[in-house]
């Protein structure tokens, strides 16, 4: 998801059963969005050699969710045409539940069949269901990017709860695996009302919203994230451009773990969605989301299969 769309998410509320989302009559000012967190006693980032431990078996049957002929297990949903934001109470609206055939389409790539997104407007193909205590896997590679100003650009959302395009008309709220190099697994709360904790360093570079650097570090200092607060992946394990690579993501109960191409690069528990009233309720199970949003992209070979609990990541320094 692009740094470009953070400001709009100003006075928005998560959608979900028992929350509601607050109305603003037009685009609201940089002000009114929550400040990037400063987090005291973050310790300088430093580059792990990290790996997968105690990485669980199968509980149950695989499920592939691309049969390799169309898109029957999932929903297309659609924000502005074109791309863009809408802001809650703007006169305009989503699209809605199209864009089959179109922004999503079942096409051969290399000799297989995959699932295209255009990524011209932003949206998503949605999970007909719910998954909790999962692994997910698939694969995928960028096409073309739409315009040089538009960088490669899509994400995998998953623990996806509430109105569908309750985000700036496009998605539901969520977690984020962020696809776009060189911050691919990447992990940002989609909707003022996520929550979740991971450990962390502080880099040397400037945060993509502008705040601090900060990016996963085992052993660092545990932390509580919410919008628009970024946690970069603890290294670039993405393939060059033009080329496939293997999404790894492991959900159990409150915990995830992002892998790319066999390199784990971000853990994250205790996650949370936050109430109308306040409080804070485990956030265990939701749709799975993949992002159209700004760039071509393709996804192939994707299969979930149910898990008990989420491997640990360690340091191999």
């Amino acid at each position: 998801m692009s740094t470009r769309w953070a400001v709009a998410m100003a006075g928005l509320s998560v959608a979900a059963a028992g929350v509601t989302q607050t109305i603003l009559a037009a685009p609201p000012p940089a002000a009114d969005l929550p400040p990037i967190q400063i987090i005291p006693g973050t310790p300088p980032f430093k580059i792990q050699k990290l790996a997968l431990a105690e990485v669980p078996r199968p509980s149950g049957k695989a499920e592939s969710l691309f049969n390799g002929r169309d898109l029957s297990a999932f929903t297309p949903w659609l924000g502005k045409p074109g791309g863009g934001m809408i802001f809650p109470g703007a006169p305009e609206q989503p699209l809605g539940r199209t864009g089959i055939g179109d922004i999503f389409r079942v096409v051969r790539v290399d000799g297989a069949p995959a699932i295209y997104v255009s990524g011209r407007t932003w949206g998503a193909l949605n999970t007909r269901r719910a998954y909790s205590k999962y692994h997910l896997s698939l694969s995928y590679k960028f096409g073309r990017q739409w315009s040089p100003e538009t960088p490669p650009n899509s994400g995998v959302l998953y623990h996806s709860f509430g109105k569908e395009g309750a985000i700036l008309g496009a998605w539901a709220s969520s977690v984020e695996f962020e696809i776009s190099p060189p911050r691919t697994g990447m992990v940002m709360p989609v909707g003022l009302g996520v929550r979740m904790d991971v450990t962390i360093g502080e880099g040397s570079e400037k945060g993509s919203m502008g705040g601090p650097d900060y990016r996963f570090l085992a052993g660092g200092r545990l932390a509580t994230i919410r919008m628009p607060t970024q946690v970069r992946q603890a290294t670039d394990a993405e393939h060059p451009l033009g080329q496939w690579n293997r999404l790894d993501l492991y959900v159990a109960g409150e915990n995830s773990v992002h892998v790319i191409n066999g390199e784990p690069v971000m853990a994250l528990s205790n996650l949370k969605a936050i109430g109308d009233d306040g409080k804070a309720r485990p956030l265990t199970s939701g749709m799975i989301q993949l992002q159209s949003e700004g760039t071509e992209i393709y996804f192939r070979d994707i299969r979930i299969e149910p898990i008990t609990t989420v491997p640990q990541i360690v340091v191999r320094n």
